[in-house]
């Protein structure tokens, strides 16, 4: 018995860490300014829900073999996508609309327009290979 416990154990060490070692983003962040903003007699900036916050997505990859594309969704709950929910391919460095994309090797850069009512908000990137599987969703909350 005890070896077929080992054998297991050995087992599902390995099959976590082949899990873990699938996964590309190794970190993603996301940073919410204020272009401007009223202020008050004291200059203190008046943020509210009308204020604009512009936002800016990092992501460092482990590497970029067979990405095809990245999925990213801002919103004011987790999973929610009512200030943007975009596509963008891979490695296709630009200007779309309200959004951007620039990469340098692994770090991927992504600017997500200007939202107003971003004062607590939520972001989650997924990335789809180029067999279109898509990996777990990485989250990002700043509550």
């Amino acid at each position: 018995m005890k070896p077929s416990i080992k054998f297991l154990s050995l087992f599902f060490v390995c099959a976590a860490f082949s899990a873990t070692a699938q996964q590309k983003i190794i970190a993603m962040s996301v940073m919410a300014s204020s272009p401007s903003a009223d202020t008050t007699e004291y200059g203190v900036p008046i943020i509210d829900s009308t204020t604009l916050f512009t936002a800016m997505m990092s992501i460092i990859l482990d590497n970029g073999d067979s990405i095809y594309q990245i999925h990213v969704k801002l919103g004011s709950t987790s999973g929610g996508s009512e200030f943007l929910s975009a596509t963008f391919d891979y490695g296709a460095s630009g200007t779309f609309g309200n959004t951007s994309y620039s990469q340098s090797g692994n770090n991927i850069s992504l600017g997500l327009g200007a939202h107003a009512g971003m004062i607590h908000y939520y972001a989650e990137v997924q990335i789809e290979k180029t067999d279109h599987a898509l990996e777990d969703a990485v989250l990002f909350s700043n509550n």
